[in-house]
């Protein structure tokens, strides 16, 4: 198992995805992390902080996503969902979600029909044995 790299998409750079989630302002990222605008300042000049604030920021900059893999190399921006297989909208993903859960309840109403078409079968087998043997009784009776 690979060990997880913290701002890889941010070439390693601490500062860089810094700027990337807060941009310049050092009073946001600041009252983000309960410190002080001064202790931001210093840790975007020291490309560091401490680690449990850098894998916060990095996912954070990483659009909220897990830190393992596939996921690692995944980003949000905006709606989409930036992988390395391409860009899938959030849109899409809300339209495949609705879409499994139509043929959910469509498999189930089918099942549910299939089920009901046996019994009426069965019903319509035992009416017919059921005419047949009146039938023959009443030839019988002849």
């Amino acid at each position: 198992m690979r060990k997880f790299q913290l701002f890889q998409h941010h070439k390693g750079e601490f500062c860089l995805a810094l700027v990337d989630v807060f941009g310049f302002d050092f009073d946001t990222a600041a009252a983000h992390f309960g410190v002080t605008k001064r202790t931001v300042y210093h840790w975007y000049e020291q490309n560091k902080a401490p680690h449990y604030i850098m894998a916060h920021l990095d996912i954070i900059a990483r659009g909220f996503l897990p830190a393992y893999f596939p996921f690692n190399e995944w980003r949000i921006v905006g709606t989409d969902i930036h992988t390395p297989y391409g860009i899938i909208s959030a849109f899409e993903v809300e339209f495949t979600k609705r879409y499994m859960w139509l043929a959910r309840q469509a498999s189930q109403q089918l099942a549910l029909k299939r089920e009901l078409n046996h019994d009426l079968q069965q019903a319509i087998d035992r009416i017919l044995l059921e005419a047949d043997r009146l039938q023959f009784l009443n030839k019988l009776a002849k």
